[in-house]
């Protein structure tokens, strides 16, 4: 269970880097965690690593809720994004999901 917490904790440090560092246009509609907590991460049985974010103006923690929806976001140019920014790092973003109010990160680690 070390391994696995460990592998999170680099899986959030690595996304946190990329979001934080790199200010292109797909990124600049998702916000930037303030807590770890805010990620709500988790290694599923195949092995893949969980993350969600929250969508810019649309926080769940510690933020009274909205009316309105957010808009969609592109997917596609999130997962690109992402995979650029983590080349050098052993993550891979398999796949982007719009959940509506965050959207949905699956990564896996490259080894």
């Amino acid at each position: 269970m070390i391994g696995a917490a460990s592998t999170l904790i680099a899986a959030e440090d690595a996304l946190l880097e990329a979001l934080s560092s790199s200010r292109a246009p797909p990124l600049i509609q998702l916000a930037i965690p303030l807590y770890r907590r805010e990620f709500r991460s988790q290694i599923t049985v195949e092995g893949e690593i969980v993350l969600n974010l929250d969508k810019r103006g649309y926080r769940r923690y510690k933020a009274r809720p909205r009316k309105t929806s957010p808009p969609p976001v592109d997917t596609d140019a999130i997962r690109d994004t992402f995979n650029n920014a983590l080349a050098a790092s052993p993550f891979y973003v398999s796949m982007v999901t719009d959940e509506g109010l965050n959207i949905k990160i699956k990564m896996e680690v490259l080894i």
